[in-house]
């Protein structure tokens, strides 16, 4: 009898499972929105972002549909993010607009390669693809 039409017992059974299929842990995380996580730095940086909110507003670019602070705890970043993943943070008691460029993963805000009118682009990819 092959072991594929071999029947096993209960026993067996489990021990085929625990060799062969090996339990995933679960992944923690990278971000959050409790607060409970956040630290007390974290804590400031989200007053930060709100006084900005409230004293700038939104960078014009920055839809206003489910609001809400984020922390990545790998990076230790804090920012505002939306129902459309947009990620904004603040500096000197403004908010500005954080992006990623979907062909070369550069990162950054307008003033750091991203002042074009595609924002899913950095500048030196949008120059690629529209020249």
């Amino acid at each position: 009898m092959s072991n594929l039409t071999k029947k096993l017992n209960e026993e067996e059974a489990k021990e085929y499972i625990k060799n062969n299929f090996p339990r995933r842990e679960a992944k923690e995380e990278i971000t959050t929105t409790n607060l409970a996580e956040f630290g007390y730095r974290e804590i400031k940086e989200a007053k930060d972002l709100l006084t900005a909110y409230v004293e700038n507003g939104l960078p014009d670019d920055f839809n206003n549909e489910e609001i809400t602070i984020m922390f990545n705890k790998h990076s230790g970043n804090v920012f505002l993010t939306n129902s459309e993943y947009q990620v904004a943070f603040a500096s000197e008691g403004k908010l500005y607009s954080f992006y990623s460029c979907s062909e070369c993963g550069h990162e950054g805000s307008e003033e750091e390669g991203f002042n074009n009118e595609d924002k899913s682009l950095c500048d030196e990819c949008y120059e690629k693809e529209n020249s």
